[in-house]
C-alpha cells in the first residue's frame, strides 16, 4: 500500500453541495480546462445533479489557500462516477510543489472513493484508460488506478466520423456489420474500483 502524504493540505468535501459550491468548483474547474484547453464544466448539468443529490464536490488546498486539485462524482446507489477532476501538478516547476500537488490528487481520490463506499456505491468508475497505450502519458492513466487497487477495464470504445471519409468509413462497417463498438452486442465491460 502507498502512503498518501499531504500533511500542509486542507480537504473541503461537500457530500450535498448548495448552490454556491457548484459555482466555485465550475469556477475553479474552468480555469484549469482553459489553461489546458480542454471543454469547461457544464454547470447546468452539475446544477440538475446537486438537485438530485447525486453530486459530491472536492477541493484540496495549502493552507495559504493555493488550490492543489479538485474534483467532482456523480454518486448513484451501487456505483460512482467521476466526472470533472483538476490538479495543479502540471502548473508548477518546483519539485517539492510538484509532489505535494501530486500527493493531493491521491488524497482527493481517496476521499471521495472513501465517501462513495460510505454512500452504499460498491463501484467507482476512475474514468479514463490507457487502451494499452505506452509511455508517461498513457501508462502513467493505469498506474494511478492500480495504486487503489482498482482493474483498469475499457468501458467502451466506439468510432467517431469527423470528416466525410470517416463517414463512409462507418457506413461500409455498419453495411458489413462489423463489431463497431461494445455495446453493439449488448456487452457493456465496466472500468472500475471495487469499493467491497
Amino acid at each position: 500500500r502507498k502512503v498518501i502524504d499531504a500533511p500542509d493540505c486542507e480537504v473541503d468535501l461537500l457530500p450535498h453541495p448548495q448552490t454556491d459550491d457548484v459555482s466555485r468548483f465550475v469556477a475553479e474547474y474552468d480555469a484549469f480546462a482553459q489553461s489546458k484547453g480542454i471543454p469547461l464544466a457544464d454547470p447546468g448539468f452539475l446544477h440538475e445533479l446537486q438537485s438530485l443529490d447525486h453530486l459530491a464536490l472536492i477541493h484540496l488546498r495549502h493552507p495559504d489557500g493555493t488550490p492543489y486539485c479538485c474534483g467532482a462524482i456523480v454518486v448513484l446507489p451501487e456505483r460512482a462516477y467521476c466526472l470533472y477532476g483538476s490538479s495543479s501538478f502540471r502548473s508548477v516547476e518546483d519539485p517539492e510543489t510538484r509532489k505535494r500537488s501530486a500527493d493531493a490528487v491521491r488524497l482527493m481520490y481517496w476521499h471521495l472513493l472513501v465517501h462513495a463506499k460510505d454512500r452504499g456505491c460498491r463501484v467507482f468508475d476512475l474514468g479514463g484508460y490507457a487502451n494499452g497505450g505506452n509511455g508517461a502519458d498513457k501508462s502513467g492513466i493505469d498506474d494511478f488506478k492500480r495504486a487503489f487497487r482498482a482493474i483498469p477495464t475499457r468501458e467502451y470504445c466506439f468510432y467517431h466520423a469527423r470528416t466525410w471519409k470517416g463517414w463512409l468509413v462507418l457506413a461500409a462497417l455498419r453495411v458489413t456489420k462489423k463489431k463497431i463498438s461494445n455495446w453493439d452486442d449488448g456487452e457493456l465491460p465496466l472500468s472500475r474500483s471495487r469499493l467491497d
